[in-house]
């Protein structure tokens, strides 16, 4: 009996570590589609190919909208987006030398002081 209780108790666990996963992942998503609005782009800055990496695919909206706010801020800038599970959610911006940080990964090595993220 007491082994049927923890097992369940381990299932419910895992599910909400899930869950709060995958809220996670999604704010971190909307929280760079914010920032990327709010970037303010030097008149003749050349960006050159934006690199983005996610944990997981992007739904079509997700990638439309964000190539549409790419194209917008950077007109003659390619954009690549590549699936890299190593960063555990959210994105990664690099473009023209800079690294714009929002992975799960890089948000807990802030949260807990490991390193640069």
């Amino acid at each position: 009996m007491i082994f049927k209780i923890l097992l369940l108790q381990l299932i419910v666990a895992v599910g909400v570590v899930f869950v709060l996963k995958l809220l996670l992942e999604r704010e971190l998503l909307v929280y760079a589609f914010e920032h990327i609005t709010k970037v303010q782009v030097p008149p003749g800055r050349t960006s050159g190919e934006i690199d983005i990496l996610v944990a997981r695919p992007l739904s079509a909206q997700q990638e439309s909208h964000l190539k549409a706010l790419l194209s917008e801020k950077f007109p003659e800038a390619g954009c690549s987006i590549l699936v890299n599970g190593d960063i555990g959610g959210g994105m990664v911006v690099r473009m023209a030398g800079e690294v714009w940080d929002f992975s799960l990964t890089g948000r807990l090595k802030i949260l807990f002081g490991r390193g640069d993220a």
